[in-house]
């Protein structure tokens, strides 16, 4: 959401992860036939359905389907992004101020959650646009497989690598080390002009 991301520092905070509650009737009991008073069997057709979570479970309901909820650890970890990405953000906020459902930063036509399956689809073509082997099995999560690989052929300092993508465990624990933000975002940085992000995004005035 826009409130997470930092366009004049360059960087955003992991505060929460898009996630599938269920959902269960507020109407009453269902019939014999399993029809509930409502007239619906789906619970998330029932006009006064409500999210099954525990009492002071912590989210942000953006649909019948999907809510925010908080990540099972990081919250509020800041992640870095190449200063390219904060340009092609700075120009979706551009013409879409407000963004999506709860200020969604992408979001499907008329503000509702994106479905994950559908992004995977999307980046799929993309992967095949651009000659990715076996893009017809790739997925977006896999796009951190390829910024720790990348960082690490620049030289990035293997404990810093783990301050970007959020990598932890106990038995590394020891071995981290507190990177300043300064120092996560020139490693980011590097990492653009690794490979040459600055020549791919045409200019605001649309000269290349």
């Amino acid at each position: 959401t826009w409130d997470c991301v930092d366009l004049d520092g360059g960087f955003l905070s992991v505060d929460w992860k898009l996630e599938h509650v269920p959902r269960e009737h507020g109407c009453g009991d269902p019939d014999a036939g399993g029809v509930y008073p409502c007239g619906y069997k789906l619970a998330s057709k029932c006009p006064r359905s409500r999210l099954l979570v525990p009492s002071g479970f912590d989210c942000r309901e953006l649909d019948v389907v999907y809510c925010l909820t908080r990540p099972k650890s990081h919250t509020g970890r800041v992640v870095p992004l190449v200063p390219e990405l904060v340009e092609v953000l700075r120009r979706v906020r551009a013409v879409d101020p407000a963004g999506g459902v709860d200020g969604l930063v992408f979001h499907r036509v008329g503000g509702a959650p994106l479905n994950m399956s559908g992004v995977d689809k999307a980046f799929r073509v993309l992967c095949r646009d651009a000659g990715v082997a076996d893009a017809d099995r790739r997925v977006v999560h896999e796009t951190r497989h390829s910024v720790v690989t990348l960082l690490f052929a620049l030289g990035v300092d293997s404990g810093l690598v783990q301050e970007i993508v959020g990598h932890s465990s106990a038995a590394m624990s020891e071995h981290y080390r507190h990177a300043g933000l300064g120092e996560r975002c020139a490693a980011m940085n590097r990492l653009e002009d690794g490979l040459g992000l600055r020549r791919l995004l045409p200019s605001a005035d649309g000269e290349e």
